[in-house]
């Protein structure tokens, strides 16, 4: 049988606190997470499910509504290693509420729970930042292990199955001839038509049929776009 999961309610004492600063992850945890309600349901006592302070092995994670007026206080006087988006908090206010509360804890990560098939949020999170982002499903051995790894080896790590959907998603790179990936390179540095004609001794005429083909091939309008997209596409 797996081993039991261990949670203790955190008390509000000077002993408590100074445990608090001897955790070796402190995590502050932004609305619902269905594996940690699930856990500490598990726990023994009545006492260990009142408070908004957890323990589960060298990680405290404390637990929060998504409440701009008084959270930032609350997450300045936790002084966690990561902030923890889980469910039931509004997007609209989203933006606001993590702006408010990196402030408040300068050094903390922000990481996000979040649905498999909500690709385009967790993109946008990543890109604004977002150091860890799992499945809303996760357990909670994997998300605080994940955490762990990633504050450790200063990673920026998305859900597995999010990724390979990702992957599945982008656009495929057109197979091009030697010459044409010359002509792209080219054109990415910022060369003319006649400057790439010079640089691979070919007649003006035959560099603009190569960009007329690379265009057709990558979907793009213009030279600027089709250098774009070949960047992007890792090509050149």
């Amino acid at each position: 049988m797996p081993p039991t999961e261990t949670l203790v309610k955190e008390k509000s004492s000077p002993d408590a606190r100074n445990r608090r600063r001897l955790a070796g992850q402190r995590v502050f945890l932004i609305g619902g997470w269905q594996a940690l309600e699930a856990a500490s349901s598990r726990a023994t006592g009545p006492e260990h499910v009142r408070g908004q302070d957890f323990w589960f092995r060298d990680t405290l994670v404390t637990r929060s509504t998504p409440d701009l007026t008084s959270l930032p206080r609350q997450v300045r006087g936790a002084q966690p290693h990561w902030l923890l988006i889980g469910q039931m908090v509004s997007e609209e206010d989203l933006p606001e509420l993590v702006t408010k509360c990196q402030v408040m804890a300068p050094g903390a990560r922000l990481a996000m729970l979040g649905a498999l098939k909500d690709r385009g949020r967790a993109e946008a999170w990543v890109r604004r930042g977002c150091t860890v982002y799992l499945a809303c499903n996760s357990t909670l051995d994997r998300v605080l292990d994940t955490l762990r790894i990633a504050a450790l080896l200063d990673l920026q790590i998305v859900d597995y199955v999010m990724y390979l959907r990702w992957q599945r998603s982008m656009p495929k790179a057109p197979r091009l001839t030697d010459r044409q990936h010359q002509v792209l390179e080219l054109i990415k540095q910022g060369h003319t038509n006649a400057e790439i004609a010079k640089e691979l001794y070919l007649t003006q005429h035959t560099v603009e049929f190569h960009i007329r083909h690379l265009l057709q091939k990558l979907g793009a309008r213009n030279r600027t776009e089709a250098a774009e997209m070949g960047h992007s596409l890792g090509i050149c």
